[in-house]
């Protein structure tokens, strides 16, 4: 396999990963709500939203931070200073979460 056609296929593939992990999180869906990654700490640490609701991580902090689901469910890419991740909540219930780089790091969101 030539190196372009290798490029191409690589990149094709971490669309599709990116993709898989963001449950069609755009900014033409019903509500949203910023999470501010900071000091270590994800601000709100609690949330409750709508069924519907977008909810957008935005890294603040100067390390690099992820939001991983409690059972694995979603895990967002890893964050640098800047950097942005966003998920569609469709489904009622409490989703608890953490940074797997900084297990201490904890949050919760209650789906209404």
């Amino acid at each position: 396999m030539n190196v372009k056609r290798r490029t191409l296929l690589l990149a094709g593939a971490a669309l599709v990963a990116g993709a898989a992990t963001s449950k069609a999180a755009d900014d033409t869906s019903g509500d949203k709500q910023v999470v501010v990654i900071d000091n270590h700490a994800y601000l709100p640490p609690d949330l409750e939203v709508k069924v519907g609701t977008v909810v957008q991580w935005v890294n603040q902090d100067g390390d690099e931070h992820d939001v991983t689901e409690n059972k694995k469910a979603f895990r967002s890419p890893i964050l640098d200073k800047g950097e942005e991740w966003k998920r569609l909540f469709d489904q009622p219930g409490t989703v608890e979460y953490y940074c797997s780089l900084h297990p201490h790091m904890i949050g919760k969101i209650r789906v209404v």
